[in-house]
């Protein structure tokens, strides 16, 4: 077979219903889906906007705060791109900042409009390289919550902040005097000047003591390097500098560790041309499908307990090669095994992660690492990572001295113990004082504490934060406060007795600790300013411990050799959406849907999906109810449905983090339940995994959101009848994929249209339509898409698209952006069920292979501004039209709601607006539709009544650039028109012609892995027409001559074993 035909021959699948059923899409396509027939015109009866939605769920407020909204950015911040002191309207100002945060950390660059922050988009000269993680695009809306608290409170009564402080002062002497202990209780904290301030804090009350915890546990690893190494800090990975990735566990692309660098580093290593095919291999052993797993060369499932196993048998390969005392274990894979000689074979090239929290494990990890040589080159010798610090002993202890009554006083920063660490914490804190609060934010803790001193967003504060040892990030304020709120920082001074402000303490903290630590800047204000504008400084005098990993090998292996493995497994996981719950009040994290299970909105048990069927717990895919089963642990249980997972092991489930929150002021939040009360909190470090008792059914159905299929392409046959250009066996080719040995021997491999390369089949329908002047041999693609269809593309600009599949992970980070740049609604779980979500990009997941361990595909999806658009010859009023650069373009005001144009639509990428999301007077008297406890047909009521419609704070977070659409109009990607406006008005003002990649999509903006590229495809020297020139380049469909403006690159998967 061929390697132009190998790719014929794949069978791609969304669900294990389309693999199963070979008429299964037939019946699809056909509308024979039960949940369909539930959708109704459903305007008249739940009069209901976009704004009653999200004000429910918490972003509301009234109009006095509009005033302090409006206010200009601190005047000591330095813009990104411009230092002038004047805001200009309608023009953008760019800050360059950091979000950070419960061991998140991101370098960004925030756009704002009139003091307004709208938009979180991508760094690329910082730290992050250019990547926005998805928490940090959702905590954009989170500025505009009236979740958040607005002034400082005792007793759940709003007070002044000298009142505040005087009662916490107070209380802090009285310990003192009593010399009581007093537990300041935070998360992990990266920026150096709060460190310093918590110091400063200590040193005024020596009886308090810092405990530092993570919800998500690190400890294991923490601890590993303490005893490896003597620092209680992992060192530093360069991804980009590994030939071979061998990760067991660690989802380093989605929420391991510092995942925005992982994806940038990583990226760049799997982008291949003709003339640059070093593309690295990628192995993932995993028991969850994981981002990680779904991009990774080679997947190896196994269940939870054996990732632990499969390191000492790595471990043992290994070391026998090295002639080195290997540990006594019975388990052994021979895919593992093979695994090892790779490894060998790519000795100071390679790099082995594991996310186990074992102590144990991560030292044979740091052994593995050692006898392969990869530290001092794919792994720092002396540069560590400052992001996370929590202690799970520490933990453990502090609840037993607050449970004997011997802690006075309780101050918690930055986190909420009460959910994350259960009934035992609770319990133990009623036995406490007197308890402060910093949250920003009503939650679990905030509410049981007597003093609540309110955070400022981090939009409004100045702030700094360390993602390693060598790296010194900026935050800068975006926006003056909106609340009467007090930076945590500068509450930890005022109780330590100091008045500093916060932009004076960290300037002091810079030019003190870290000034000398670098040669770039001669002077303190050239260093200061210089690291303001650009987001950060590295420190490059920095010589950390260089020390060689010291241990008993023997017995670390020996406690691992000796665990269990069990029949019935379940790993707890973090999903990049919410975390460790701190954003599962997020609208926007809430309705993108995770891009495994591709399920928004709810919480769920995955499981294998041949253990599904056998115990009779498979869904009706076609109604969109799953059954719900009780999972059991020896430390509880929990109800939820269950999702038959394909590349689950048989046996092993999966829970993820964040979910069951019980205090977030809205209930529709408070979905789920929480699996931090089946953690194991007996060892040093908490084990993310449990063995499990039984899985029963409890004869309930639950109606999930999931838009695995929604909108989505399916690899049908297109037709073979008589006058077919197809045969039955071919099919459309959605996406593409060939393998690094295919394409170093061919680079059209995989790129090919019914069975023919891309190329040829293009000449042969081309000159067929517009006759022999339609191809070139020579220079085919520049003269097809730069000459033949020059009546389409007119002689200006040509608006064009290429997205490099090698590149995309489906972390879903341009969904986000694109919703808060182009104003798209947030609809609600009721809505995404009924396939109503309005997402004007979505990230397509296909499957092909054996469901047991399935390769995936990521392929996002939007508008395809398509040369000859289906869907504008069958407008009626021509609302949906060309423009002369190319964009399929919507005039709302003229769309009438026939939705014939996303009917015709073959890509299915137009969304219709069921609902007046403006906000019209007639939808005004409904109250809380969206509350539903998952009955479809009765609303719940949410507490505040009924609900005003206009909302000044809720949309600051609008684009102005951006209509928000009204009810009964379709809209679609615009391939942000508006910045390309921008873009153009710039250069016209400036009297020159544009850059190539001078104006940048939301979607490409975001995007660390590059796998997007914007540009105009009329220039010939463009990155964005040289991609499309080459080999790898395809439409999809594009056999039925819809002349898209977007391509993507076909995937390339490195088979090849190193040897």
């Amino acid at each position: 077979m061929s390697a132009l035909e190998s790719n014929q021959n794949k069978k791609y699948w969304g669900s294990i219903h389309e693999l199963r059923d070979a008429t299964y899409t037939e019946k699809y396509e056909d509308g024979d889906l039960e949940y369909l027939k539930e959708v109704r015109e459903v305007i008249s009866k739940e009069k209901t906007g976009r704004r009653d939605f999200l004000k429910m769920l918490g972003f509301s407020v009234g109009a006095a705060t509009v005033a302090a909204a409006c206010k200009r950015p601190i005047r000591k911040s330095i813009p990104y791109q411009t230092t002038q002191d004047g805001l200009v309207p309608g023009i953008p100002n760019y800050y360059a900042s950091t979000f950070s945060g419960n061991g998140d950390f991101n370098v960004v660059k925030v756009k704002t409009r009139e003091g307004r922050p709208i938009m979180i988009e991508g760094l690329v000269s910082g730290y992050s390289k250019g990547d926005v993680h998805l928490r940090s695009l959702g905590s954009l809306i989170n500025l505009y919550d009236h979740a958040r608290m607005k002034a400082a409170k005792i007793d759940g009564e709003d007070a002044s902040w000298e009142a505040l402080d005087k009662a916490v002062i107070a209380n802090l002497k009285q310990a003192k005097k009593e010399n009581k202990e007093v537990v300041l209780l935070t998360s992990s904290e990266v920026s150096p000047s709060i460190r310093k301030a918590y110091e400063a804090l200590v040193e005024a009350y020596p009886n308090i003591k810092r405990v530092a915890y993570d919800a998500i546990s690190y400890a294991g690893i923490l601890n590993a390097h303490e005893e490896a190494f003597g620092v209680r800090a992992p060192r530093e990975i360069h991804l980009e500098k590994a030939d071979l990735i061998v990760s067991v566990g660690a989802d380093f692309l989605g929420s391991w560790l510092n995942s925005t660098r992982f994806s940038a580093d990583y990226s760049s290593r799997r982008k291949v041309t003709k003339d640059h095919s070093d593309m690295n291999r990628h192995i993932q052993i995993e028991s969850l499908p994981s981002l990680s797993g779904s991009n990774a060369d080679l997947r190896i499932p196994v269940m939870p307990s054996e990732e632990d196993h499969a390191i000492v048998q790595l471990y043992n390969a290994i070391a026998s090669a090295k002639g080195k005392a290997v540990l006594n274990l019975s388990y052994a894979k021979d895919e593992i095994a093979k695994v090892a000689k790779e490894l060998l074979a790519a000795e100071g090239k390679s790099v082995v992660l594991s996310g186990s929290n074992n102590q144990d494990t991560q030292l044979l990890v740091i052994a593995i690492n050692e006898m392969l040589g990869n530290y001092g080159s794919t792994i720092s010798n002396n540069i560590t990572y400052s992001l996370k610090e929590g202690s799970d002993k520490a933990v453990s202890e502090m609840i037993a001295r607050m449970e004997a009554g011997s802690v006075a006083g309780l101050i918690v920063d930055a986190s909420n113990p009460v959910y994350t660490l259960g009934a035992s914490f609770e319990s133990a804190m009623d036995k406490v004082s007197f308890a402060v609060s910093m949250s920003g934010r009503f939650d679990e803790t905030s509410r049981k504490c007597a003093y609540v001193a309110p955070d400022h967003h981090w939009l409004e504060s100045w702030g700094d934060a360390m993602p390693t040892s060598n790296y010194l990030a900026s935050q800068q304020p975006c926006i003056a406060p909106l609340f009467d709120t007090r930076q945590r920082l500068e509450s930890v001074l005022r109780w330590s007795g100091n008045a500093m402000e916060a932009y004076d303490f960290i300037r002091k903290v810079w030019f003190d600790e870290y000034f000398t630590q670098q040669s770039t800047y001669a002077t303190t204000g050239a260093f200061w300013d210089s690291s303001i504008h650009d987001g950060g400084v590295h420190l490059d005098k920095v010589e950390g411990p260089t020390s060689l990993c010291t241990g008993d090998v023997q017995g670390w292996g020996s406690r691992l050799a000796a665990s269990s493995s069990f029949a019935l497994e379940v790993k707890f996981y973090e999903k990049p959406q919410v975390g460790d719950g701190s954003y599962c009040d997020n609208p926007w994290m809430q309705e993108l849907a995770d891009p495994i299970t591709r399920i928004s909105w709810d919480n769920y048990i995955v499981a294998n999906p041949k253990w599904v069927e056998e115990n009779g717990l498979l869904d009706n895919f076609k109604a969109r109810t799953y059954q719900v089963a009780t999972l059991t642990t020896d430390k509880g249980s929990v109800s939820l449905p269950v999702v038959a997972l394909p590349g689950t092991p048989y046996g092993a489930f999966g829970i993820c983090f964040g979910y069951g929150r019980q205090h977030t002021l809205h209930a529709d939040y408070e979905r789920g339940a929480s699996v931090y009360p089946l953690m194991d909190r007996s060892a040093e470090s908490m084990v993310h995994m449990a063995a499990v008792e039984g899985v029963k059914a409890k004869g309930e159905d639950y109606k999930i959101a999931i838009i695995q299929q929604h909108h989505g392409l399916t690899h049908t046959t297109l037709g073979s009848d008589e006058n077919s250009m197809f045969t039955v066996e071919q099919t459309r080719e959605v996406v593409k994929e060939t393998t690094l040995d295919e394409y170093k021997n061919d680079p059209w491999s995989g790129n090919t249209i019914a069975g023919q390369r891309r190329d040829k089949w293009l000449k042969h329908h081309l000159t067929s339509l517009y006759g022999e002047t339609a191809w070139n041999d020579e220079k085919p693609f520049e003269y097809y898409y730069g000459g033949a269809h020059a009546e389409q593309q007119g002689d200006g600009h040509h608006w064009g698209m290429a997205i490099d599949l090698n590149s995309c992970i489906g972390c879903g980070a341009c969904v986000v952006a694109c919703n808060a740049e182009n104003n798209v609604p947030v609809v609600g779980q009721v809505e995404v069920h009924r396939a109503h979500e309005m997402n004007w990009l979505r990230i397509d997941k296909y499957h092909t292979g054996d469901e047991d361990n399935p390769e995936v595909v990521f392929q996002p999806m939007m508008c395809q501004h398509c040369d000859n658009a289906p869907c504008e010859n069958v407008c009626p009023v021509a609302a949906t039209n060309h423009s002369s650069e190319g964009l399929n373009q919507m005039t709302y005001n003229r769309c009438i709601g026939t939705r014939y144009c996303a009917n015709n639509c073959p890509y299915k990428v137009r969304r219709f607006n069921w609902f007046d999301y403006q906000g019209a007077d007639s939808f005004s008297d409904r109250e809380g539709f969206w509350g539903l406890d998952n009955d479809f047909d009765g609303a719940r009521s949410h507490e505040g009544g009924q609900l005003g419609m206009h909302d000044p704070l809720r949309r600051m977070v609008l684009n102005p650039d951006v209509t928000v659409r009204s009810r009964g109009v379709i809209e679609k990607c615009s391939f942000c028109v508006q910045r390309v406006q921008v873009g153009k008005l710039e250069a016209k003002k400036e009297g020159r012609g544009l850059v190539d990649g001078e104006i940048q999509t939301a979607c490409q903006s975001v995007c660390g892995t590059n796998a997007i590229t914007f540009g105009d495809t009329n220039d010939q020297t463009s990155k964005v027409f040289k991609q499309w020139s080459d080999e790898r380049a395809f439409g999809v469909i594009e056999e039925i001559h819809t002349l898209p403006s977007v391509q993507y690159l076909t995937k390339v998967r490195n088979k090849t074993r190193m040897s």
